[in-house]
């Protein structure tokens, strides 16, 4: 598993679309959540042109996006993999997303 936030934004992106497509997702959800990964990616790209560090905005975005989906899954609204779990758990704490 890669490192890179960004990586790991785009395998996020990926899998949100796959569980939309399984009907493991609600559609409506998985677009306001791909919403969310590509303004951490936007964040995360615009840190590097900018030479500052956007973490924070990243990490709020991450944090966004699993409190969602456990939401979701609470109101049966999304069933999990556990690769999706580690993919999401990983992606947090290399963005210092704890919670």
């Amino acid at each position: 598993m890669s490192n890179d936030p960004g990586v790991l934004l785009a395998q996020v992106s990926q899998e949100l679309s796959t569980a939309a497509g399984e009907g493991r997702l609600d559609p409506r959800l998985a677009d306001d959540l791909e919403h969310k990964v590509s303004q951490a990616q936007d964040k995360l790209a615009e840190g590097g042109r900018k030479g500052k560090d956007k973490t924070k905005d990243v990490r709020k975005r991450v944090r966004d996006i699993r409190h969602e989906l456990a939401e979701a899954e609470e109101h049966q609204e999304f069933t999990s993999t556990p690769e999706f779990d580690r993919l999401l758990d990983h992606l947090a704490s290399l963005v210092g997303e704890t919670d």
